[in-house]
């Protein structure tokens, strides 16, 4: 009975140590997802992206762009047309660890495809998430009145 016993008690503490290694190593990917995309204010993509520090890309339609411009230094390629991954690739030439920040009309569309490139395992990416109409993020790129291109 007592050899039982202690098997018994040997179960749970082994199944508790294998949930926490298990937890711990679930913890520690998450910080690097976590890390890899970063909120920027609309204003801070603009100097960056004046500066060369990053690659703007502008997610929206043909369409939205006609409508509103589209920012100044940004490289637009649209989300909705077959190929973004393979443009977006060709234009940082295959590196994965460029800073690459994406803007869309209110920052839902660059927030998921942020996500998607992060999966990816594209290292460096922001996300104006105020988009160029503004969202909670912010008042957004067109009310600051920051440059786009017709």
């Amino acid at each position: 009975m007592a050899a039982l016993m202690k098997k018994a008690v040997r179960l749970p503490a082994v199944l508790l140590t294998l949930g926490l290694v298990l937890l711990l190593v679930l913890a520690a990917q998450v910080p690097a997802f976590a890390q890899t995309i970063t909120a920027i204010s609309a204003e801070e993509a603009a100097a960056r992206a004046e500066a060369g520090e990053i690659l703007l890309v502008d997610v929206r339609t043909s369409q939205e762009w006609d409508q509103s411009g589209s920012p100044e230094m940004a490289f637009q390629n649209s989300m909705h047309i077959e190929g973004f991954f393979e443009r977006l690739d060709a234009r940082v030439k295959g590196n994965k660890a460029a800073p690459i920040a994406l803007i869309c009309a209110s920052g839902n569309r660059s927030g998921r495809m942020s996500q998607i490139l992060a999966q990816m395992g594209y290292e460096t990416i922001l996300d104006v998430s105020e988009g160029m109409y503004g969202s909670q993020a912010g008042a957004g790129w067109l009310a600051k009145g920051l440059p786009v291109t017709p």
